[in-house]
């Protein structure tokens, strides 16, 4: 398993553990999907938290706090290339 691929391991598993106990009931993950590319000689590792339809709208502090947290938790794994994390509300449709 290369780096990127434990990092999103790591980071997807912390992110199921902790989403719950951040947000609570009012929203649930429908999928994580993680990525990573080459830019500039550097892995750059990309997560989107796809949340299921019907919740309400992500707060944005909320989301800030949540990530604060995530790379804290990454750092005492000791993973200090964190990768962004988006967060998707909107309703998915298959290709």
């Amino acid at each position: 398993m290369n780096d990127a691929n434990a990092t999103l391991d790591t980071a997807e598993r912390l992110i199921r553990e902790q989403f719950p106990e951040h947000f609570g009931t009012r929203h649930s993950i429908d999928r994580i999907v993680g990525s990573s590319f080459s830019h500039e000689n550097r892995e750059v590792n990309y997560i989107t938290v796809h949340l299921a339809p019907g919740g309400p709208p992500l707060d944005h502090l909320e989301t800030i706090r949540f990530n604060i947290l995530l790379k804290e938790m990454l750092t005492g794994c000791d993973i200090h290339n964190w990768p962004a994390i988006a967060f998707n509300s909107q309703e998915y449709e298959a290709p």
